[in-house]
């Protein structure tokens, strides 16, 4: 694992730690990505939300997320 990614999750834990003590969780999400209640993020919901719109806007062909793990 690069240093750099060691320190993006490390900042990440920094950050959902707040957000759990925001949240009145008392710690950090169970989740490493969580939505904005600090649950578990719905798949479908975020593909339709999310990714689907950032592949129209770079002009991408529509594809599966798994398909990433092959580019």
């Amino acid at each position: 694992m690069s240093k750099q990614l060691t320190e993006a999750l490390k900042t990440h834990r920094i950050e959902s730690k707040k957000k759990g003590l925001a949240l009145g969780l008392g710690d950090a999400p169970e989740y490493v990505f969580t939505n904005e209640k600090g649950s578990f993020l719905d798949k479908d919901n975020w593909r339709r939300r999310v990714f689907n719109k950032a592949l129209e806007k770079a002009e991408l062909r529509r594809v599966r997320i798994h398909d990433l793990r092959h580019t």
